[in-house]
Parts: structure tokens; C-alpha cells; sequence
């Protein structure tokens, strides 16, 4: 039977193969282009590795403070996440410890690591430059972790509208978040109008700092702006022009004064605020509404 005899010849073939390298061990490697000398450093390298990633793990103890089998488990689910990703496995021991250091929940860790490293990949960035902005936002808002996911759709969908990327945001949104996060601005407002600022031309730290001024204007509004936002939560029925969002509130104001630069500059007295204010009303409101609209009911597959 020809299928019998080409088994047998295949069968032979693989037992001379693995005699040869049972014989001559070295030939395998020389196959590959290693020497000896390059798989003595290969392993002294991965020793190494090995050493450090230990000393990362009673690292990320020293705050999570897990037994011994937990540590372990944990280790072994890192190792995992390095694999997923790509990314190296002190690069990961390294981003966990500073979640962690973020007051990310021990027990929420993996979780929290799995949303990251899907969004370091997605913003072709890295899991330092992930985590730092996740946590920001996290932190800033006093969101639940698990919020993780929700916030990073919220990222992917701002630099898909706007002309910015995962590290300048991640760069430029903590000069933001306090104050938006103290007048009740939501993140889904505030990259909203970073997508507007940024798309129009304005880089992300000057959004950011424009935006950061607006803010800071209608919270402490002059005394022309004061009663124009008395007039609007009036007319709207609410109590404070935050309930009306920021995006709707910019654009009754300039409306209240037929969109007149001249009459917005007197109301927004710092020029950096004034200038990311005009983004986003006049002729740009429609778009800032949509943007907001966008950003709000994003959910972006990261895969």
C-alpha cells in the first residue's frame, strides 16, 4: 500500500532527524544561526528577565498584599497579558504597579491591565501611557474601575473626530479634569470639545488650556457674563448653567449677544478661553453638538 510505505518512509526520516540531534545537539542550533555563544547570552538575558520580573512582583506586594499563591496567580496572569499584547513583561509588571499605585482595587487589577493593554494597542501607544491616562480620568471623575472600558471608547472615539492622539490627550487632559470634574462636566463633555477644538485647528495642549480657561470664566463669570447666565438658567428652567452642559450653555450665551466676537471678549476676557469658546459656537455649534452627541454614545470595538 503506498499510504503504508510513504508513513514508514515519513516515520524513518523523523527518527534519523532526532538521532542527529541527539548526537549532534549543536547542529540544531547551527541550523538556526545561533552559536553557542549567542544561546549562552540568550539565557543569561532570560535569567535576568526572570530576576527582575521577581523583584517587579514583591514590588507590586508591597501595595497589593497578597499571599503567596495569590502573587503567583497573579504573576502567571501578567505573563498572559504580556503574551495577548506584545508588550514586554516588565513593561507590564511595571504598568501594574503603577494602577496600583493609582488606587486601582487589587482584585480589579486584571481587568483593569486587559482594558489597557486593548487601548495601548488601539492608540498605538504604550500600556505606562494607557494606564496613566485611564487612571486620570478614573481618579479625576471618581468613576468605578470598571468604568474602564467606557472611558477608553470615549478616548478612541475623541481622536477618531478630532486631530489628536492617545498620548497627547493623555498629556494635556489633566489640565482639564479637575475643573470640569468640579463644575460638573462630564469627560464626555470635555473630550467632546477637544475633538471640536482640535479638528479646527488648534493642537491639544492649546484645547485644553482654552478649555480649562472657559471653564474657569463661567465659574467666575464677570459681572456682563454673570447676568447673562442668570437670564439663561431663567429662561431654561434650571439651576446653575451646568445642568445644561457646557456645549449647550456656550452656545446661548453667545446667542444672548447674536454671536458678536466683539461681545463674547467682553464676557470671556482671557484670550485663550475666548479662542476655544469661538470654536464651538456661531458656526461651529451644530458640529459641537454632534461631536458631543458622538462622543457621548460611543462604543468603539477594540477588538
Amino acid at each position: 500500500n503506498k499510504a503504508v510505505n510513504k508513513v514508514i518512509g515519513w516515520t524513518k526520516k523523523l527518527g534519523n532527524s532526532l538521532k542527529n540531534i541527539i548526537t549532534h545537539p549543536l547542529s540544531l542550533f547551527a541550523g538556526l544561526g545561533l552559536s553557542v555563544r549567542s544561546l549562552g547570552q540568550y539565557a543569561m538575558q532570560a535569567a535576568r528577565d526572570f530576576r527582575a520580573f521577581q523583584h517587579q512582583l514583591a514590588q507590586i506586594n508591597t501595595i497589593a498584599k497578597l499571599s503567596r499563591s495569590e502573587l503567583k496567580t497573579l504573576g502567571n496572569e501578567l505573563v498572559e497579558l504580556s503574551k495577548k499584547y506584545g508588550f514586554r513583561i516588565g513593561d507590564v509588571a511595571k504598568g501594574a504597579y503603577n494602577a496600583l499605585s493609582a488606587s486601582i482595587p487589587a482584585d480589579k487589577l486584571i481587568r483593569f491591565m486587559d482594558v489597557a493593554g486593548r487601548a495601548a494597542i488601539a492608540g498605538v501607544t504604550g500600556m505606562e501611557t494607557s494606564i496613566d491616562a485611564l487612571t486620570s480620568v478614573i481618579n479625576g471623575y471618581q468613576l468605578n474601575v470598571n468604568k474602564a472600558e467606557r472611558v477608553s471608547d470615549i478616548f478612541f472615539e475623541t481622536i477618531r473626530l478630532g486631530k489628536t492622539t492617545f498620548a497627547e490627550l493623555n498629556e494635556s487632559i489633566g489640565k482639564v479634569i479637575p475643573i470640569a470634574a468640579s463644575a460638573g462636566i462630564s469627560f464626555a463633555e470635555v473630550s467632546a470639545a477637544l475633538a471640536t477644538m482640535t479638528r479646527q485647528g488648534l493642537n491639544t495642549e492649546m484645547s485644553a488650556t482654552a478649555l480649562r480657561g472657559a471653564i474657569a470664566e463661567l465659574l467666575a463669570p464677570n459681572e456682563k457674563l454673570k447676568v447673562i447666565l442668570a437670564q439663561i438658567t431663567k429662561e431654561q428652567d434650571v439651576l446653575h448653567w451646568s445642568a445644561l452642559g457646557l456645549q449647550r450653555t456656550l452656545d446661548l450665551v453667545a446667542k444672548s449677544v447674536n454671536n458678536d466676537i466683539t461681545k463674547m471678549s467682553e464676557l470671556f476676557g482671557n484670550i485663550r478661553a475666548l479662542t476655544g469658546v469661538l470654536q464651538m459656537v456661531g458656526d461651529n455649534a451644530q458640529i459641537a453638538a454632534r461631536d458631543l452627541d458622538l462622543v457621548t454614545n460611543s462604543v468603539v470595538a477594540m477588538g
